[in-house]
């Protein structure tokens, strides 16, 4: 359960993760410019490569969906891509 907008804060997913030795996560769903980002960031800040699939995230409105897909490309070094070329 995702007690913040974080899937980070206040949940054992890293120790989770880091027990199953995942290096890479691929995110989506709603509220891109909200939670998808804020969970990007806690995973960026724990080193976790990041992938986006562009047309999997969705945001209360197409300029925020944008906004929140550039920061996470730019700032967050993820790969934003298509969902057929996730790999």
């Amino acid at each position: 359960m995702k007690p913040k907008h974080s899937g980070f804060y206040s949940t054992s997913v890293d120790v989770l993760l880091g027990y199953l030795g995942v290096d890479t996560l691929v995110l989506s769903g709603v509220a891109g410019d909200i939670c998808v980002l804020y969970t990007a960031n806690g995973a960026y800040m724990r080193d976790y490569r990041l992938i986006i699939p562009h047309d999997c995230i969705a945001s209360e409105s197409d300029a925020a969906n944008r906004a929140a897909l550039q920061h996470m490309r730019t700032l967050l070094k993820a790969r934003v891509v298509a969902s057929n070329r996730v790999r």
